[in-house]
């Protein structure tokens, strides 16, 4: 995979796009390694269990964790 610039793409930008680590800096998007999203997901399901349970805004995003 690369970005439209050539680099390898090893990033998701906020738009949804796949990317290099500096295109979104340059055109001021935020961005997240594709390698910390499972990370992220785990922490955000567990934040929801724990203290916002109601949050269905964050949790349409997320999902639920499989079974």
């Amino acid at each position: 995979m690369t970005c439209s610039c050539g680099n390898t793409a090893r990033y998701i930008d906020e738009t949804g796009a796949l990317t290099c680590a500096i295109c979104p800096l340059k055109s001021k998007r935020d961005s997240i390694r594709l390698m910390d999203v499972p990370a992220l997901l785990s922490w955000a399901r567990k934040y929801l269990a724990v203290e916002h349970a109601t949050n269905e805004e964050l949790r349409s995003i997320i999902g639920r964790k499989p079974t």
